[in-house]
């Protein structure tokens, strides 16, 4: 199977992606996906760029108003200094804005590659090694590049970066709230994240699906508790 299959294939036939790797795999294999991955986040962050600026002052402000450590004398002026952080970075923070976006996904495979590995030979007893993996990690992240070809359109018609694909739909809680970020990260596109990890594990290590599909949609649901309990405590 051609490198430009497997990369297709992804989207409709994932099964035949990870069998081909599985029994052959070369350079672009590992390297490829994170290219286009690190593009893509790039790319998708000079789009959002005014949105995100936008986006950051709202918080921003927010967090100041709203605050009862900040003295009311005091709020317009901290205001005024985070805004003009905000608007007028420096051009080691422009740059650093930009080399974040590219690797933010990157390293999210690089994570889910470490994670994968755990669960696959310590926890269900398997054999593999993290080049495969990583790999695995960086085809399942292709999907990214569909969501954010649906997102970020939507981004910019609403002029609002909490697009929500899932539960988050619902409209349950505030901003801030546990059950708002928790139900927001039960995406769509991150099940599908999920369901082909349990598919490309069970190809890797050769045994039935099941499990390895229950095992990491339980560390998702463990992950996004997580990441809810930490938007609480810090919005």
């Amino acid at each position: 199977m051609s490198f430009a299959l497997r990369l297709l294939n992804m989207f409709y036939a994932p099964a035949d992606t990870f069998k081909a790797f599985v029994k052959q795999r070369d350079w672009k294999d590992l390297w490829i996906p994170l290219i286009i991955l690190a593009l893509a986040g790039l790319i998708s962050s000079v789009i959002l760029k005014d949105l995100t600026v936008d986006y950051q002052l709202d918080r921003i402000e927010q967090a100041i108003e709203n605050s009862d450590r900040i003295p009311d004398s005091q709020k317009e002026e901290i205001l005024d200094q985070q805004f003009k952080r905000v608007l007028d970075p420096s051009p080691i923070a422009k740059v650093l804005t930009y080399v974040v976006a590219a690797l933010t996904t990157p390293i999210r495979v690089l994570f889910l590659a470490l994670l994968t590995l755990l669960v696959g030979n310590f926890i269900l007893g398997g054999e593999a090694k993290y080049g495969d993996m990583l790999v695995l990690s960086g085809y399942v992240y292709l999907i990214n590049i569909l969501e954010l070809l649906i997102k970020v359109p939507l981004m910019l018609n609403k002029w609002d970066m909490d697009i929500h694909t899932g539960l988050g739909l619902l409209n349950i809680g505030e901003f801030g709230d546990f059950s708002y970020h928790f139900l927001a990260g039960l995406d769509i596109f991150a099940l599908w994240r999920v369901i082909l990890f349990g598919i490309g594990m069970g190809i890797i290590y050769k045994k039935p699906t099941r499990p390895y599909l229950i095992a990491m949609s339980v560390v998702w649901l463990v992950l996004v508790a997580i990441s809810a309990g930490m938007g609480a405590a810090f919005t």
